[in-house]
């Protein structure tokens, strides 16, 4: 049973497992990766364990951002047009508008295709944002939504964006490392 935790026969070792988290972080400087898959079937073997609870384990790991608290905007400032595009494969990408909060800035990442090209059978593919200024900034990407040959990504910045900053986009399949699709843009808040 799940709630029967007997805190003293493994506290030892779960706060080990951690410790060793933290030092795989550090060593990778924060970008661990995940082992490939047949080191992790080895392993699966060698320890009696099933590969895909091992594969989530690297996976959650090296995806650690994916779990900190997502910013709520707070103190609407304005909304700023932009007429941000990059077209690419025949899918077109653009930003519409920024939406300054006190706080944070929203923005939704939007992609149109044409719809012969949506292929309901290819991996399910992320978006992160990354977002360079004169300070650290952070991107979450709150929710998503689309169908046929439209999607739409809202990320939320913080802090709020208040200088000119680089966007960079990037586009991945879910169980990869390697961008499909990098791209960036300047912007002017």
């Amino acid at each position: 049973m799940h709630d029967e935790y007997d805190n003293k026969r493994v506290k030892e070792i779960d706060e080990e497992i951690c410790a060793l988290l933290h030092k795989r972080k550090v060593m990778t400087n924060n970008n661990p990766g995940c082992p490939p898959m047949d080191q992790m079937e080895e392993w699966a073997q060698t320890y009696q364990l099933e590969k895909e609870m091992i594969a989530s384990i690297f996976h959650v790991a090296a995806n650690e951002e994916e779990y900190r608290p997502i910013i709520q905007p707070k103190g609407y400032v304005n909304t700023i047009p932009q007429s941000l595009l990059h077209e690419e494969d025949d899918i077109l990408y653009s930003i519409p508008a920024l939406q300054i909060y006190q706080n944070a800035t929203v923005l939704l990442l939007q992609m149109v295709c044409r719809p012969e090209k949506v292929n309901l059978h290819e991996p399910l593919r992320v978006f992160t944002i990354n977002v360079k200024g004169s300070k650290p900034y952070r991107a979450q990407m709150t929710e998503g939504n689309g169908g046929d040959a439209m999607q739409g990504y809202r990320f939320v910045v913080s802090p709020a964006i208040q200088e000119e900053v680089t966007i960079v986009v990037e586009e991945k399949e879910w169980s990869k490392k390697t961008p499909l699709t990098t791209f960036e843009w300047i912007v002017k808040a």
